[in-house]
């Protein structure tokens, strides 16, 4: 709903005053060497150094971190969104590379900070939050697949049957 925005904590606002069941908040990326490829999903992570945004790879999380420290049902969330993607990608490229990264990205910080605010968990404001890169707009091949219809469509698709089972999944 909210694309041309800036201010990405907008997003997460907007989510929260309207009772959003999830969000997700899809882009593509970018890597300052044009080499970076594939699609990741991201998850609120309390990661900035030196005020310098930091990412941290789901391998390298606290043991419980998802479980303890996301809204409910985010990890799964994530993991249906990732998986999504990484078949799309392995359809279109014979491989795939996808993984779930903790970030304190804008959207996502806004969502989570609604959830635990003042460190007690508050259930009525969980709602499962991801972001999505789908891949690398400076890297030529990821470029030209973001840029193709068959890939978008297969996409979509893919995402929204992801959502599907979610649903499905939770109720």
């Amino acid at each position: 709903a909210m694309s041309d925005k800036n201010d990405t904590t907008l997003r997460g606002n907007y989510a929260l005053m309207n009772h959003a069941d999830i969000l997700i908040s899809i882009h593509t990326n970018a890597d300052s060497s044009g080499t970076a490829e594939g699609c990741q999903t991201y998850v609120w992570y309390p990661n900035t150094v030196d005020g310098k945004q930091q990412w941290v790879r789901e391998d390298k999380w606290p043991e419980n971190y998802a479980d303890e420290m996301l809204p409910p049902n985010t990890y799964n969330l994530a993991l249906k969104m990732k998986n999504a993607m990484f078949a799309v990608y392995k359809n279109y490229t014979g491989s795939g590379k996808s993984s779930i990264i903790g970030s304190n990205l804008g959207e996502l910080r806004e969502i989570r900070n609604a959830w635990y605010n003042k460190g007690t968990p508050d259930n009525t404001k969980a709602i499962p939050a991801v972001h999505i890169e789908m891949g690398f707009h400076d890297n030529k091949y990821n470029a030209r697949l973001l840029r193709s219809i068959p890939f978008r469509e297969s996409t979509s698709e893919e995402l929204a049957q992801a959502v599907i089972e979610f649903f499905d999944e939770k109720n």
